[in-house]
């Protein structure tokens, strides 16, 4: 830095490994003297655009349907007014997807962690904690024709915190707090109508239709109270209590490859909404309120692997007006 007559430094490395001491490893390194000088310095998009610097190492090891994760990282923000460090030290995570219990028809699905963090966003609200997390979940496909899919699942998550937000949320206080939370949902597809076109499309010798009709409903409830649960990352965010029904009217293009190399999903459009049992999903002018959400239509296009299309549209029925569009 010849203006401050100071010398500057950065860092920035990467390691991917794929037989560490039975795990596979990916790495990371990235660290600099002062942002300030080497976006003036650079003078590119990228290192003008950026905002944060992030460090880590990770390592992954499958046992069978469990996966074991062991991680270690560091996170810099870079705000206006102050900075922000956000850092794992370490965390260590086991989780399942979808396994038959004892070889029944129940399937078990399981996220688990212990972590070790460090928070500092500036003024006193800064610590160091640690946080125990389990979630699991069960499901049960019934019994029914293909054309027709019925699962109940089942699920609760318990986290306990070695410190809490004090009541203003500006400091932590130095006392443990859990957070439980119970889940209950049903997913029912169908009945289903497909038809299957012959003579194809491009490199797919033949295009399957689908109309795919779903109903999922969801129930949740916090029995504790989240106002002072410490914010990390998104194991911490809480969903709001929920009785409500989603029906979806799906529509999907399959197509299979004329090599013979399988069939992949072209596209899908799916028109949806909610309705809640509970509290209202909407609110208008007036204190006018409905049980019903804005109307959904998601449409989704992947012509080729690599490249996809996403368009969606929400329209709100009490203000007469689209609510949000979005383009990818």
């Amino acid at each position: 830095d010849r203006e401050n007559e100071e010398a500057e430094w950065k860092v920035f490395g990467r390691h991917r490994q794929e037989d560490f001491l039975g795990f596979n490893l990916l790495a990371q390194l990235e660290n600099l003297s002062d942002i300030d000088f080497w976006q003036d310095f650079d003078r590119s998009f990228d290192a003008n655009t950026r905002r944060d610097l992030y460090s880590f190492a990770y390592l992954t090891r499958n046992f069978g349907p469990y996966a074991l994760n062991l991680r270690v990282d560091h996170r810099q923000t870079f705000l206006s007014s102050t900075n922000v460090v956000l850092s794992q030290l370490p965390e260590i995570e086991l989780r399942s997807g979808s396994t038959p219990i004892f070889n029944s028809p129940i399937y078990l699905n399981l996220i688990s962690s212990l972590s070790y963090l460090r928070v500092d966003r500036g003024g006193d609200l800064k610590s160091s904690y640690g946080r125990a997390d389990v979630f699991p979940a069960l499901s049960y496909t019934i019994p029914s024709p293909p054309w027709l899919s019925i699962t109940p699942r089942i699920g609760g998550r318990a986290t306990y915190y070695t410190q809490q937000y004090a009541a203003d949320r500006r400091s932590f206080v130095d006392e443990p707090i859990e957070r439980i939370y119970a889940t209950g949902a049903v997913d029912i597809v169908g009945p289903s109508f497909s038809r299957i076109f012959e003579g194809g499309l491009g490199r797919y010798d033949k295009v399957k239709h689908l109309v795919e009709p779903r109903i999922e409903y969801l129930y949740l409830t916090t029995p504790t109270d989240v106002a002072l649960i410490p914010i990390f990352d998104q194991v911490d965010s809480t969903p709001k209590d929920a009785n409500l029904v989603r029906m979806v009217l799906a529509n999907r293009l399959l197509g299979r490859d004329r090599e013979g190399v399988g069939t992949r999903e072209l596209g899908s459009l799916e028109i949806y909404q909610d309705f809640s049992f509970d509290d209202p999903l909407n609110f208008g002018d007036g204190g006018v309120t409905s049980q019903w959400s804005p109307l959904g239509v998601a449409l989704r296009v992947t012509p080729k692997p690599g490249t996809g299309f996403d368009g969606r549209v929400s329209y709100d029925f009490l203000y007469k007006n689209l609510r949000s569009t979005s383009l990818a």
